[in-house]
């Protein structure tokens, strides 16, 4: 009879403790409309895999927003955490970040260890110092072609009197390297210019360090250098190897032009380039694998064809190998971008093949060109 009894209790016990658990986790109804702060066709529904590089502490305590305690996360280098985000709500009432309502949240996993539910990207900033005071960057941050300069004023208006904060941006890249004087703290992020999201982050808070990067990144060496510009390496290599030649009294007046003229050539259509990619922006990253892509094809004859519940995979999954997938094409590689010249045999002369997405005209080249699940891609000769 006791036994029974013991049997009871123990089962209700265990009832109530899971519906305590249950009620601890906060459900959301996720909005997976994206404010106008944020990159416009950012992919929530990805999964987005960070290598652990380097961490000192093989646990950092998990806190929320209102102070409360959650569990230790493990954090050891060579482990990874995995971030799905769930969509944007209300911002915690105890949010003090510096960024607009509503809000991102995210589910975030410590691979082999545990999993926290619909949290606030704020929350895992603060927790993972990823950001410093109220500029709790975290995972995503706001970011499109018209608000990089309202990013930078909020970061540095974040700042105080003992810190220094530098700014560094490229075409691809946006890094913060944020600095108290006093030694207590510095803080390295790197956002994908064009999408917002965190590509690189290094905090070195007294004795220890944590480190993370997007699976697929490789983060600079010297946090002070970003990824070198190979448009600046092509001027400085054309300078240095032509220079010579113009001082060097053998060679004659003619030759000397014409090397002097290539040099400017060389310089000219590098510097447009570079300003090519500086007003387009970079490419958002491609995902690993895409389904259900429906492709228009429009040959400018009266000849319409539409191709349906497209599967793209191994990050062949960008507008221009949608296309390749359903069609014959012709098509140049330049290296930093690919031109279709004719699909299906139609094209050529003074017209030319050009796309959008979800009746979108994106301004970067096709096979740069991110798709998501679902997309609709219409190609028309023109």
């Amino acid at each position: 009879m006791r036994n029974k009894r013991f049997i009871l209790y123990l089962a209700i016990g265990i009832i109530l403790f899971e519906t305590a658990v249950l009620n601890s986790i906060t459900f959301v109804k996720a909005d997976e409309t994206i404010p106008e702060e944020y990159y416009y066709d950012f992919n929530l529904n990805g999964t987005y895999v960070y290598d652990i590089l380097n961490a000192d502490s093989s646990y950092i305590g998990w806190w929320g927003l209102d102070w409360a305690f959650k569990e230790n996360v493990e954090t050891i280098a060579g482990n990874q955490i995995v971030v799905n985000f769930t969509g944007f709500y209300e911002k915690h009432s105890g949010d003090y970040s510096s960024f607009p309502n509503p809000a991102p949240y995210i589910s975030i996993q410590f691979v082999g260890n545990t999993t926290l539910l619909n949290v606030t990207n704020a929350e895992a900033a603060s927790t993972l110092l990823i950001g410093y005071f109220s500029f709790l960057s975290g995972f995503f941050v706001p970011l499109n072609s018209t608000n990089i300069g309202w990013l930078k004023d909020t970061a540095n208006n974040t700042n105080y009197d003992d810190t220094e904060l530098t700014i560094t941006e490229t075409s691809s890249y946006i890094l913060f390297d944020f600095i108290q004087i006093s030694g207590a703290q510095r803080t390295e992020l790197i956002y994908n210019i064009t999408s917002g999201l965190l590509l690189w982050a290094r905090t070195r808070m007294g004795f220890n360090t944590f480190e993370i990067a997007l699976e697929g990144f490789t983060p600079p060496q010297d946090s002070s250098i970003l990824p070198i510009n190979p448009y600046l390496v092509i001027i400085i290599a054309s300078l240095i190897i032509g220079s010579p030649f113009l001082i060097v009294p053998k060679v004659n007046n003619k030759t000397k032009k014409l090397i002097f003229i290539a040099m400017i050539g060389t310089c000219s259509f590098t510097l447009l380039f570079q300003f090519n990619s500086n007003l387009y922006g970079a490419a958002p990253l491609l995902e690993e694998n895409v389904s259900d892509i429906t492709i228009n094809v429009n040959y400018n004859n009266g000849t319409i064809r539409t191709v349906e519940d497209i599967s793209l995979s191994n990050y062949e999954t960008s507008a221009f190998y949608a296309l390749k997938s359903c069609s014959t094409l012709e098509y140049e590689d330049y290296g930093w971008g690919i031109l279709v010249k004719k699909v299906d045999g139609i094209g050529g002369g003074f017209s030319s093949w050009t796309y959008t997405v979800n009746g979108i005209r994106v301004k970067i080249g096709a096979s740069k060109c991110a798709l998501h699940d679902g997309d609709i891609v219409n190609w028309t000769y023109s």
